[in-house]
């Protein structure tokens, strides 16, 4: 992410209900895991989730592949553990009672076969009978290329404007988010080319099946895109 943007990155999203999203999240958690007590959120980002999860968790744990938004995220929450890695590949060395990958951000992954190696790296770090929750990105039936996309925040000292079309090529929908920042120092421009896969349902139950973990729930979701809540085997 550019640097310039991350530091407005929650000013852009104002208007997402983290605190209402985390509390869902953790519900899902302890339906299947009732003694969760350590958790680790995947693609973290600024830590808008991982703020209230460190409420209710003894321990948190963020880990993104961005480091100026792992930046916004330790100005949140001096001490917590936040590690720069790619949630492809990942080894900790640890496990943890509930994982979490929020906001579309497996999206990212560029191929089907990168979203079972992801999902064989979250299962690696869940304790057995651990849950994990994965927000994913829209689906092709789901997604509406049409029209054009604005997001604003006007504050005082802080104008921004935001916006962005969709195309769709096969099962990749790309977008590139234009930005007009304006502060008392002068107005910036900046871009972010942004490509997220259009993964069908059927692809994410399987490749979470073929990651050892078992689907136990398909809520309508933060966003109303595909979520999936799935647990370890408690077994040996």
């Amino acid at each position: 992410m550019n640097m310039s943007v991350s530091a407005y990155y929650d000013d852009i999203y104002h208007w997402k209900d983290y605190k209402q999203e985390s509390e869902d999240v953790l519900s899902w958690i302890r339906r299947y895991q009732p003694e969760a007590k350590t958790l680790l959120d995947v693609a973290c980002g600024t830590g808008g989730h991982m703020v209230f999860f460190q409420e209710a968790m003894e321990e948190v744990v963020g880990l993104d592949l961005d480091p100026p938004s792992l930046e916004v995220a330790r100005k949140k929450m001096p001490g917590v553990s936040l590690i720069q890695g790619d949630m492809r590949a990942f080894d900790l060395g640890r496990r943890f009672d509930a994982l979490t990958c929020l906001f579309s951000a497996i999206g990212y992954v560029h191929d089907y076969g990168e979203l079972e190696q992801s999902l064989r790296c979250f299962a690696a770090h869940l304790e057995p009978g651990g849950v994990l929750v994965l927000e994913g990105w829209m689906s092709p039936e789901d997604m509406k290329p049409d029209g054009v996309w604005m997001h604003l925040v006007d504050q005082p000292e802080l104008k921004i404007a935001r916006l962005n079309t969709i195309q769709i090529q096969g099962n990749v929908s790309s977008m590139t988010l234009h930005h007009l920042i304006g502060t008392p120092e002068g107005v910036r421009y900046a871009a972010q080319d942004h490509r997220l896969v259009l993964f069908e349902r059927e692809e994410y139950r399987a490749a979470i099946r073929n990651a050892g973990l078992t689907l136990v729930d398909e809520p309508d979701g933060l966003m109303k895109r595909n979520t999936f809540v799935a647990q370890a085997s408690s077994g040996p």
